[in-house]
């Protein structure tokens, strides 16, 4: 199990070659969460009027994961990191 600290809230999840299960999510004062389990890659979005942090994370033969913080207002900050 892998936990990730965003700038709107909390996301662990557990990796295996076969799954990737979202064990739990969550948000920070203000925000909302969304989780979507689609095709080979599960999402996680924290949103909140001024901010949204995006966690994309997926099994290629390790675990792999993908951060986007964005403010509603400016540039991606993008911060890909496979384990």
């Amino acid at each position: 199990m892998r936990t990730f600290q965003l700038t709107g809230g909390t996301a662990t999840v557990r990796f295996s070659p076969t799954r990737v299960e979202v064990v739990s999510a969550v948000p920070a004062p203000w925000f909302t969460t969304d989780v979507d389990p689609a095709g080979d890659t599960t999402r996680v979005e924290f949103e909140s009027d001024y901010h949204r942090s995006r966690l994309d994370v997926w099994w290629d033969g390790r675990p792999r994961h993908e951060v986007e913080e964005r403010d509603h207002d400016d540039h991606d900050d993008d911060d890909r990191d496979d384990d």
